[in-house]
């Protein structure tokens, strides 16, 4: 078996933090580039013009909102007011 002194162990426990932070930092990168993707609640607000004529926008930005604040993602919020707008034209 072999025996570390003082010195080695120290080198090993700094080697493995600076491994496990170089790990734990690749991990924190990617997830910020994956979510930076996704649009934030602005531009599916200014995504609704697109779906909705001047008179509605504000009521349908409101239940937009009203759904973001009760813990849905904006993005499944964004297409539950979408899809209301699709079913109302038929």
């Amino acid at each position: 078996m072999m025996s570390m002194k003082n010195g080695e162990k120290t080198l090993f426990i700094f080697m493995m933090f600076a491994l496990g932070s170089l790990i734990g930092k690749s991990q924190s990168k990617k997830k910020i580039v994956e979510k930076s993707k996704e649009p934030n609640v602005a531009q599916y607000l200014n995504r609704l013009i697109e779906f909705y004529d001047s008179n509605t926008l504000d009521i349908v930005e409101d239940e937009f909102l009203n759904l973001v604040d009760f813990g849905m993602s904006p993005k499944n919020a964004f297409g539950a007011v979408t899809h209301k707008q699709v079913i109302n034209n038929d």
